[in-house]
C-alpha cells in the first residue's frame, strides 16, 4: 500500500469518527482556522492570544535559509473583523461611534496599490466615507 493510499485512509477513518462524535454529543466539526499552504519550511512554533488577536511565530526563515539558524522567522496575527451592524442601535444598547478617517484610508490606498487597483481603493474609500 502507498504512503499517499494510507494517509488517504487514515485521514477518511479520522473524519468518520469525527462525524460519528458530532452526532452522538450534538455539536458542531471543528474547523481549520490557521493552515500553511507553502513549499518552504514553516513551521508554527509559538502560540499567544492578544488583546487584538491571536499571534504565532514560525520557527525558521520559510524561504531561501541556508541553515536552521538563519534570521528571517516571521510574527502571525489572526484577528476577527466582524461585520458591520446595520441600522440603529437596539432600545437600551450603548451608543458606538464608529468614525472613518478618509485622508488615512487614501494614504494606505497609495501605499499599497498602483494603477487601477490604487484608483477602485480610493474610490471605495469615498464611497464608504459618505
Amino acid at each position: 500500500m502507498s504512503f499517499a493510499k494510507l494517509k488517504a485512509e487514515i485521514l477518511a477513518a479520522r473524519d468518520n469518527r469525527e462525524a460519528m462524535l458530532n452526532a452522538v454529543l450534538g455539536t458542531t466539526p471543528a474547523r481549520t482556522l490557521i493552515e500553511y499552504n507553502g513549499v518552504g519550511r514553516a513551521t508554527a512554533a509559538g502560540l499567544a492570544a492578544g488583546p487584538d488577536g491571536l499571534y504565532f511565530t514560525d520557527l525558521y526563515k520559510d524561504m531561501d535559509a541556508t541553515s536552521p539558524i538563519d534570521a528571517g522567522a516571521k510574527l502571525w496575527r489572526v484577528r476577527y473583523v466582524g461585520a458591520p451592524v446595520e441600522g440603529p442601535p437596539a432600545e437600551g444598547a450603548p451608543a458606538t461611534s464608529s468614525t472613518f478617517n478618509l485622508k488615512a484610508a487614501i494614504r494606505r490606498c497609495k501605499k499599497k496599490f498602483e494603477g487601477k487597483a490604487r484608483k477602485r481603493c480610493i474610490r471605495n474609500a469615498k464611497k464608504r466615507a459618505t
